[in-house]
């Protein structure tokens, strides 16, 4: 599925931009933005009726809403862009975020988002890792808040 089809100004579409592998030094910005948007995301990729939607740059995965005694690790979305010279990837840019706390509390979320950059040199891979955990309130169907 284009994202096209979902609106150049969708939470999905701003996203799918910030975590494309041009953008290396904007992991505040994606933390800032999951912060209030991460439900949106998931439940816009959710209405496609799709698991993963791609924008030609970046993919995005949002696994499905966690049944009884699964909850796929708590990964809530995960992104992978790459850019390629001569059909092989030279640099690769994923973001992982998980749910650290248990999917049905009412109360705020630990959500631990990672960005993993991997450059191909001639001595071999390099990764940079970024991480952080913020505290979200997670909801279902309305706007998410971040907590004071």
């Amino acid at each position: 599925m284009a994202l096209c089809d979902a609106g150049a100004h969708s939470a999905t579409a701003v996203l799918l931009r910030l975590c494309s592998a041009g953008n290396l030094n904007d992991f505040d910005e994606v933390v800032d933005f999951l912060k209030y948007h991460i439900d949106d995301v998931i439940q816009e990729v959710h209405s496609f009726d799709k698991l993963l939607v791609d924008d030609g740059v970046t993919s995005l995965n949002a696994p499905p809403e966690p049944e009884k005694g699964d909850n796929h690790g708590g990964l809530l979305i995960r992104t992978l862009s790459e850019v390629e010279s001569e059909e092989h990837p030279i640099l690769k840019r994923e973001f992982k975020v998980h749910d650290l706390s248990n999917p049905e509390s009412e109360d705020l979320h630990k959500i631990e988002i990672r960005c993993d950059v991997t450059r191909r040199t001639d001595e071999g891979d390099q990764i940079n890792e970024q991480k952080t955990v913020v505290e979200v309130r997670r909801r279902r169907n309305s706007s998410c808040v971040l907590s004071d």
